[in-house]
């Protein structure tokens, strides 16, 4: 006799491993489509250095900026993101 109660737990856990498997790439692809928005809008500002990277619900913006441009990334990222922003930004 076979113990179906062990395939259905199986059966079961490959499901649900499945779909957060599933979850995590959707998140993935969405982080990556909003880094993308937001790096073409930091370039249409002429911050090109800039790295941004999603890290929980923060845009996280790393690199160089001209002297002055402070405020135009954090404001451009916080837009574009409608995230809280994290500044690792150093001025030159």
């Amino acid at each position: 006799m076979v113990n179906t109660s062990s395939v259905n737990n199986y059966s079961s856990k490959t499901k649900n491993d499945s779909l957060s498997n599933l979850s995590l790439t959707a998140t993935d692809n969405s982080n990556s489509d909003l880094i993308k928005k937001i790096q073409v809008g930091l370039r249409k500002q002429g911050l090109a250095d800039v790295r941004v990277v999603i890290e929980d619900e923060y845009v996280v913006l790393r690199g160089y900026i001209p002297r002055g441009r402070m405020a135009d990334a954090l404001i451009t990222a916080h837009q574009i993101g409608n995230k809280k922003v994290k500044n690792e930004l150093l001025e030159r």
